[in-house]
């Protein structure tokens, strides 16, 4: 399973949040990008997807300020999070699929 097709699981309001969870492990299953993430980093990044898709799903949307905003306050703790810049570039494709 590709972002992508993440991305498409979880813009569908079909799909409820503990189907979601379990997309979200099988794509972290099948890209070994993500195998140096902690449970810690990977919950982080579970719950972010949360935020926005409930904000989507509101009708509210993420402007494109919020999610530099959002981004901006990641990169800066990239450090501390253990995120690598695949991890990042991902993120922000992440943040900026909800974008309204």
């Amino acid at each position: 399973m590709t972002l992508q097709d993440f991305l498409v699981k979880a813009h569908d309001r079909k799909i409820d949040n503990e189907h979601l969870k379990i997309a979200f492990k099988e794509f972290l299953y099948h890209n070994f990008d993500y195998e140096h993430l902690d449970e810690s980093n990977r919950n982080f990044i579970y719950d972010l997807i949360l935020k926005h898709r409930a904000k989507l799903f509101a009708g509210e949307g993420s402007s494109a300020t919020d999610i530099e905003h959002e981004y901006y306050n990641i990169y800066e703790h990239r450090e501390s999070l253990k995120l690598l810049e695949n991890d990042l570039k991902n993120v922000k494709e992440i943040l900026l699929s909800f974008k309204s």
